[in-house]
């Protein structure tokens, strides 16, 4: 049996085509079908043909160096391979044909590493002009980056949306009197002495200023410059003076009541006795 026959008896056993053998090695598959044909003097000849010998024969499971030392003993016999191909016929040529094959190796393999080292420092360089950046432009990032949440920290909440309760009708005995102190009010100022325990929210200007419970004895005072919101738990136990006028009772004990006061009705919240 030549060593072509053995060649082709090998794949059939491996259960491949040369078709798959192509697609696996790169070896377009007229030359690998020559290659079991003996035809050899359709190779290109030289380190090609090895080249192809080797890749064939890991393929179909044979030993890659000695199937290339058969091959060029078997193909020495064909005058044109041998003029493509001088390294081909001796033992002496299969071992320069071996050691220049070695030599090819070794030189792909240096590129190979200097490629990689090229490669390497460029990705190194850019990791440290990467760093250099950051560490140059974080602190202005950083405090651009802050910038936006202190402006929206200063912006005031936007006004809660209330109902505006009416003034309860004073109690009796108390007269009340209108003050006209809407056109000379240039601020609000609303002081708060709760009689009894009374929750108490309060919204100045748009702003949430208190929401607590208040108890006998506390105090608070505070000034806006166009509205106030009130929202109380026990109408009754709220006393209030408004730019220091007592202010009306804005309901009955128990009852939950919202107002809503501001430079044009600021008359209507407030009494005298």
């Amino acid at each position: 049996m030549t060593f072509s026959e053995e060649l082709r008896a090998a794949r059939e056993q491996s259960g491949i085509t040369l078709r798959q053998i192509a697609e696996r090695t790169n070896v377009a598959g007229g030359l690998l079908d020559a290659l079991e044909r003996g035809q050899f003097d359709k190779l290109p000849g030289g380190i090609f043909s090895r080249g192809f010998v080797r890749a064939y024969a890991r393929e179909v499971g044979l030993d890659p160096d000695e199937a290339v030392q058969r091959f060029l003993a078997e193909c020495a016999s064909y005058p044109a391979y041998c003029a493509k191909s001088p390294a081909a016929g001796t033992p002496e040529d299969h071992a320069r044909a071996v050691a220049e094959e070695a030599s090819v190796t070794q030189r792909r393999m240096a590129a190979l590493q200097v490629l990689t080292a090229i490669v390497g420092g460029i990705c190194l360089f850019a990791a440290i002009t990467y760093g250099m950046v950051r560490l140059f432009s974080g602190p202005e990032q950083a405090e651009q980056a802050r910038q936006p949440s202190t402006a929206a920290d200063q912006r005031a909440p936007a006004p809660e949306q209330v109902a505006e309760a009416p003034p309860a009708s004073p109690p009796e005995g108390i007269t009340v009197q209108r003050v006209r102190t809407t056109a000379a009010a240039d601020h609000l100022t609303i002081d708060i002495q709760p009689q009894a325990p009374c929750w108490v929210r309060l919204v100045i200007d748009g702003r949430v200023a208190m929401a607590r419970l208040l108890e006998p004895g506390d105090r608070v005072v505070q000034r806006a410059e166009e509205r106030i919101v009130v929202r109380v738990g026990d109408a009754a136990a709220f006393q209030y003076t408004l730019n220091d006028a007592p202010g009306r009772s804005l309901g009955a004990a128990g009852e939950v009541v919202t107002a809503r006061i501001d430079k044009d009705n600021l008359d209507q919240f407030i009494v005298r006795q």
